[in-house]
């Protein structure tokens, strides 16, 4: 993931990885990467559903510093395991 991306050359990472506990291991490849990629100052903005928030949480934070939070709300329906 992110084999082509030099490093520090990125201001803003945006994504929406799979929700779903199983896919909870990306968030962690992510953390890497975007603490790889991203210029000092730079930021990662993610979707991701409240399931796994905690999970999530903790696993960016082993590689970025967490700044807030900014809840959405959605239909529920679209966004269950």
């Amino acid at each position: 993931m992110g084999k082509n991306i030099s490093d520090d050359s990125v201001d803003l990472m945006f994504t929406d990885p799979p929700y779903a506990r199983e896919y909870l291991e990306v968030w962690e490849e992510l953390g890497k990467l975007a603490h790889l990629v991203l210029k000092r100052g730079g930021f990662l903005a993610s979707y991701t559903g409240t399931d796994y928030l905690d999970a999530v949480t903790a696993r960016l934070s082993q590689h970025l510093d967490y700044y807030t939070l900014i809840p959405g709300v959605f239909d529920s329906r679209q966004c269950r395991d």
